[in-house]
């Protein structure tokens, strides 16, 4: 999905999407569809059975329930389907996507935000919870930032949480932020 719009966006030519538009509408059923017993807010979680791992390194002992990281790009990957949908003039699909949205925002918001920083993962109905600090938690935020599309996070969420990565994870290295600090 974030290929075909890059290459839409760069170019100007609709007809990648157009080429695309059923192969990206899979894609994202596919993979906002993995953990329906939350409904649409799985948009920002991880599948069912908190498989061991995400597609980055992950300390804990696999992300589970609701991920901010994996949340976020999904969340990203929403505002361009929504884009793509517009152009396509598949409202049906438009709509679809935002209620994804609305719905994540608000799990967001409810399940991973603690008061200045983002949770790692919860999983409210065990009540387990990571707390670790994940540097590159706004991965999403920057993707669609980048595509030209409006952020995924609240802006003052963001800075919160990014000044707490730069006293916490920067401080405990030389070169950059550390990936996870407690």
């Amino acid at each position: 999905v974030s290929m075909v719009d890059r290459f839409w966006q760069a170019t100007g030519d609709a007809s990648m999407v157009a080429e695309f538009w059923d192969m990206c509408k899979k894609a994202t059923e596919y993979t906002f569809n993995m953990r329906p017993e939350y409904g649409l807010s799985q948009i920002v979680a991880m599948p069912s059975g908190d498989t061991e791992t995400e597609f980055f390194e992950v300390p804990d002992p696999g992300w589970k329930g609701y991920a901010t990281h994996a949340g976020g790009l999904r969340m990203a990957q929403a505002k361009l389907m929504c884009r793509m949908a517009e152009k396509m003039n598949d409202t049906q699909y438009m709509e679809k996507c935002e209620a994804w949205l609305k719905a994540g925002k608000e799990a967001l918001e409810k399940y991973l935000w603690a008061d200045k920083y983002y949770l790692n993962f919860h999983k409210p109905e065990t009540g387990e919870k990571s707390e670790t600090l994940f540097a590159f938690q706004f991965d999403g935020h920057w993707n669609a930032l980048s595509h030209g599309v409006s952020g995924v996070f609240p802006k003052q969420h963001v800075d919160s949480n990014l000044d707490i990565i730069a006293d916490i994870n920067c401080r405990l290295s030389k070169s950059g932020a550390v990936n996870y600090a407690n």
